[in-house]
């Protein structure tokens, strides 16, 4: 929960984890994933964590300006992790997520001088292209350390673990054993594979073969392992590109003169693998799209949790706290109307409405309270008594309106909602409701709503923990 608060906090962070975790690659059993809470759960702490500091860390580097090379450099860092995650599967490795971080930061020096100092990183490639110099020695020569040196000392800085920032170079490698050793070592290897793709930094004397073969050895796999696990690598980062909008022209190898016809044959696989992917998405995407609505800013959607965690703290009564969630969740997303639906005291199968917000919400609320039919009733007892949660994003889509009772559909005239269940130490208290009319709910909607959900049902559980002692 911890975590999920942490990502929350950036709305734009929370969509990005929320549609990858949901992607066949990294959800191959296709559960959807609509909660960042959930998906800490059905993920794991540190895939999501990975994939959080993955994208924070690109987000953060291209923020200020876009370059050919630094989007490179860190493309070749998600790169690097997702080889040593997958190798270290496929070794059986404990803690294999663990490994991902080894290879993400592998490079975090060159990437580090890449941003701040773009004209002495040119003039090291420069230097070492025109084999003037050695990859080390142009760096000693411009900067006066090495790219390792200075992404170990970021790192112990930012107080990541002592085997993880003596793994970044490899003279303090020597020093590692066991499983942080096998890490070290297949964050090497994944770095000089992708070297010898891409004829960057300090090329390895081994063929391609003979480094997939030298890590198959070390890591006791099959070499066939070794190379499929690169090429899944290539299949989540052409993914990852799409999701912030690198292009995945960054992935593409550099096809030089070369006898090793394992390699040309490898990169030859890559390229269309990317080719065909880049044509298909353009085939799939309309020609006039329509463009989404706008969203909320970061920093007004900052505001605005800063201002609501602050109401929390006023101890107001119970509806008034889900009242402000109400308008809160009204103010920063896409959703047009929201209801607080509670168990009728007269009857526990229908509801009444407590709340209702938003335009036409006053019209919504009376034609919720009117629904007596028993396919309506079951449903929202469903979601009650299950403490669940109902999103349909389209109505129109997935043949939703046939799956959803015809009298609950009449009397909300949604074209998209959220039905979700505001329980409070495992009690199911009512209902809250959701809901588009003019278009579908955008995945910011939910991130927002999911959000201030999530501090609400926090603030109520504490104060029902405080009544209790």
């Amino acid at each position: 929960m911890a975590l999920a608060m942490a990502v929350m906090k950036d709305v734009n962070l929370s969509v990005r984890v929320l549609k990858l975790a949901n992607t066949p690659l990294f959800n191959p059993n296709n559960r959807e994933i609509a909660s960042l809470s959930r998906a800490v759960v059905l993920l794991g702490f540190e895939r999501i964590l990975n994939l959080a500091m993955t994208i924070k860390l690109v987000e953060s580097l291209r923020a200020e300006k876009a370059d050919k090379i630094l989007d490179q450099l860190l493309l070749h860092a998600f790169l690097n992790a997702s080889i040593a995650r997958e190798l270290a599967e496929a070794a059986n490795l404990r803690k294999a997520e663990g490994v991902y971080l080894n290879g993400l930061l592998h490079n975090l020096g060159e990437i580090l001088v890449a941003y701040t100092l773009p004209d002495a990183h040119e003039q090291i490639r420069t230097l070492h292209q025109q084999r003037e110099t050695t990859w080390s020695e142009a760096q000693l020569r411009l900067l006066g350390a090495e790219f390792s040196d200075i992404g170990q000392a970021f790192a112990e800085s930012w107080g990541f673990p002592r085997p993880m920032v003596e793994s970044m170079d490899r003279y303090t490698a020597n020093k590692l054993q066991g499983r942080d050793r096998s890490a070290h070592q297949i964050a090497v290897g994944s770095s000089e594979i992708l070297s010898t793709l891409y004829q960057t930094g300090e090329q390895s004397e081994a063929s391609l073969g003979g480094i997939f073969s030298r890590l198959a050895e070390q890591l006791n796999v099959r070499t066939g392992q070794v190379e499929d696990s690169v090429h899944q690598a290539f299949k989540l980062a052409a993914h990852l590109a799409q999701e912030i909008g690198v292009p995945t022209a960054a992935l593409k190898p550099n096809m030089t003169e070369t006898d090793d016809s394992y390699l040309c044959e490898f990169i030859e696989d890559i390229s269309f693998f990317l080719h065909s992917r880049d044509e298909r998405q353009r085939a799939e995407s309309p020609s006039s799209a329509s463009q989404p609505p706008e969203q909320p800013r970061s920093g007004e959607l900052l505001t605005a949790l800063a201002k609501f965690i602050k109401a929390t703290q006023l101890q107001p009564p119970a509806t008034q706290l889900v009242e402000e969630a109400i308008n809160s969740v009204l103010e920063n997303s896409g959703f047009e109307r929201g209801l607080l639906l509670l168990p009728s005291a007269s009857s526990t199968k229908q509801f009444n409405t407590k709340l209702s917000k938003g335009h036409g919400g006053s019209t919504l609320a009376a034609h919720i309270g009117q629904l007596t039919d028993r396919a309506s009733l079951k449903l929202l007892q469903a979601i009650l008594s299950k403490g669940s949660t109902l999103m349909v994003a389209d109505l129109d889509s997935a043949e939703w309106r046939t799956r959803l009772p015809q009298a609950f559909l009449d009397a909300t005239q949604a074209r998209g909602l959220v039905l979700s269940s505001l329980s409070v130490r495992g009690r199911g208290l009512g209902l809250l409701y959701f809901d588009t009319q003019t278009g579908a709910v955008q995945d910011t909607d939910y991130a927002v709503l999911n959000q201030f959900m999530l501090l609400l049902s926090n603030a109520l559980e504490s104060r029902a923990q405080l009544a209790s002692n």
